[in-house]
């Protein structure tokens, strides 16, 4: 049976997306007009210094990041209004939240409820990030 639901790609503004179960176990087929897709730049994308943001997708207060960092030459603390969820998808990087250190390697993942202090202390040139961050109002 058919459902509607809302589908949001970068670049692209939201849709109203009809999805329906085609013949074969697990299958879906998605009615998405016009199909959207995107590409993450990717650790070689990185600067020589501080780091490059690019959106990949934003619904209401929902906002999803890639970021690519080159050498952290300075920290820079955060404490910011919104929940993130950050993972380190290539590379390595070390942080201190709420001051304690943490170490992230490819595929580690930490939740930073809003409002919690945190800052990069030292990275490998070219780590790769997905950061989402949820606000706590629609933007």
């Amino acid at each position: 049976m058919p459902y509607s639901a809302f589908v949001y790609h970068r670049r692209f503004s939201l849709t109203r997306a009809t999805v329906e179960r085609s013949p074969g176990a697990g299958s879906y087929r998605c009615g998405v007009h016009p199909v959207s897709r995107g590409r993450l730049a990717g650790p070689s994308a990185a600067p020589a210094t501080a780091e490059r943001t690019d959106e990949v997708a934003r619904i209401r207060n929902l906002l999803i990041e890639e970021i690519v960092t080159g050498t952290a030459d300075t920290t820079v603390d955060y404490r910011q209004e919104q929940d993130e969820w950050v993972v380190v998808l290539s590379g390595s990087a070390e942080l201190e939240v709420a001051g304690e250190a943490v170490t992230l390697r490819s595929g580690d993942w930490v939740l930073l409820p809003a409002e919690t202090s945190h800052r990069l202390v030292r990275v490998e040139p070219g780590t790769q990030w997905l950061a989402v961050h949820l606000f706590p109002d629609a933007r």
